[in-house]
């Protein structure tokens, strides 16, 4: 089964502004963790979260709770166009080339909000 865990950045960026998540670093940092964890395990299972399909070869059992210890790190940028040349494009996203990259950012964000600077978010797991 082909596991698809890419995000589409742009979608899930306008879903969080338009939640207007008060704790939007959090959030983002939950949702970006999840995504790879849930498409290892629909992987392993060999079908979707609530899917039935002839390939399954296991189920899941529920959700535990864990704790992961995190550091997230800020670096801030002049433009959208420095902040991907900067990061490099493959680590913002992988999937899409840079010009449609800067494209889906602009159009979530306007030049007005673009003049107010870019903030770039890095998150490492902390080893114990």
């Amino acid at each position: 089964m082909a596991v698809n865990n890419s995000v589409d950045p742009a979608a899930w960026l306008t879903q969080q502004i338009e939640h207007g998540d008060p704790d939007l670093l959090r959030s983002m940092v939950k949702s970006m963790a999840e995504t790879p964890v849930s498409a290892e395990a629909d992987g392993l299972c060999g079908a979707g979260y609530g899917r039935r399909s002839e390939d399954r070869t296991n189920r899941r059992n529920g959700y535990r709770s864990r704790d992961w210890d995190t550091r997230a790190g800020t670096v801030e940028h002049t433009s959208f166009e420095e902040m991907l040349d900067t990061e490099g494009p493959a680590n913002v996203n992988p999937d899409s080339p840079r010009e449609e990259q800067l494209a889906n950012i602009r159009r979530i964000y306007g030049p007005a909000k673009e003049a107010l600077g870019v903030l770039a978010i890095e998150v490492e797991r902390v080893e114990q």
